[in-house]
């Protein structure tokens, strides 16, 4: 089923997402257009007065409902390149995310590590005295073990403060 796409005179789209210009060129003839694979991995097609947009979006947004007015359209199967109707729902950001995770079982590969399991931590040294008397993964893990404001410790770090606790910190 083909249907117009709104704010789009002679632009339509079908419900299992191809796209359609009713009057290619001003020569009168309809005519399917290209769609191109966005770096997310998402379909685009480009629209004269609004530039690239995505397909999944204008499939959801012409065919389906969303009384709630949900900010997100999600691909119910996971495949971003399915554009079928019937594979899209208008979900809030936190219901994407939860769809992602337990439906998909997509992960960060981080999500859930701390200290220096985790990608973004900076390995850290705690000092008494001028002796190094502990070293962490990161802020979190020494903040936990020590019972120290995780916060009052970065700023030991970052020179901002000349210590947490009774000791200084420097990173690694």
């Amino acid at each position: 089923m083909l249907k117009e796409i709104k704010g789009f005179p002679n632009y339509f789209v079908s419900d299992n997402g191809n796209v359609y210009s009713k009057n290619y060129n001003h020569t009168g003839r309809i005519k399917k257009l290209k769609l191109a694979n966005h770096s997310t991995g998402y379909l685009t097609v480009w629209l004269p007065g609004k530039g690239t947009v995505f397909v999944h979006r204008l499939v959801a947004e012409t065919f389906l409902p969303n009384p709630e007015n949900k900010p997100q359209v999600n691909h119910k199967n996971g495949i971003k390149n399915d554009n079928r109707v019937e594979n899209l729902e208008f979900v809030t950001r936190s219901e994407n995310m939860l769809h992602a995770f337990r439906i998909l079982g997509i992960k960060k590969p981080w999500l859930g590590k701390f200290g220096k399991q985790h990608n973004t931590s900076k390995p850290i040294v705690q000092i008494k005295d001028g002796v190094i008397i502990a070293e962490f993964g990161g802020l979190c893990e020494a903040a936990r073990q020590t019972k120290i404001h995780e916060p009052s410790i970065c700023m030991v770090c970052s020179k901002k403060r000349k210590s947490a606790g009774g000791y200084q910190w420097k990173y690694k």
